[in-house]
């Protein structure tokens, strides 16, 4: 198979989005050598798959017979890597009842981006909770301007 642009999509659709991320987060952007036959102790066989090497191997074996013997760059998935660990330290910092000022201050974002990643992440159907005022009633911050 010829690696595209998409490569990464491909590789997500063989051996799943969090498969996929996995690698990315194992390469760190550096380029992925994909053997040419799958052995049991390859180390990518506890990178896909950490608690089940049967599994971990399975998808090897797939990534084997897509890619085997080629070299796959890896730095087109660490910006979208990088933003999906970012939006979800911000819905998890927002979930634990974090002001957006606050999250931003830990995240280092702007006040203005963290509020765009909640916006984004509701859209997404992501489960972002809704934080209650103390001097008004309960309203949705992600949607409603910020009240000083």
């Amino acid at each position: 198979m010829r690696i595209t642009s998409g490569h990464l999509e491909d590789i997500c659709a063989i051996i799943g989005f969090r498969a996929t991320m996995r690698l990315i987060a194992w390469r760190d952007g550096s380029n992925l050598y994909i053997p040419k036959t799958p052995d049991i102790n390859h180390i990518l066989v506890h990178v896909l798959s950490p608690e089940d090497s049967e599994h971990g191997y399975r998808m090897l074996k797939k990534l084997c017979e897509e890619y085997g013997s080629e070299t796959i760059p890896m730095s087109a998935g660490l910006t979208e890597f990088k933003l999906l660990r970012k939006l979800f330290a911000v819905i998890r910092l927002r979930n634990k009842g974090l002001s957006i000022d606050e999250i931003a201050c830990k995240v280092g974002i702007s006040h203005w981006q963290t509020r765009r990643m909640l916006w984004r992440a509701v859209m997404l159907g992501l489960p972002v909770v809704t934080i209650k005022k103390r001097s008004t009633p309960a309203i949705d911050v992600v949607n409603a301007p910020e009240q000083v």
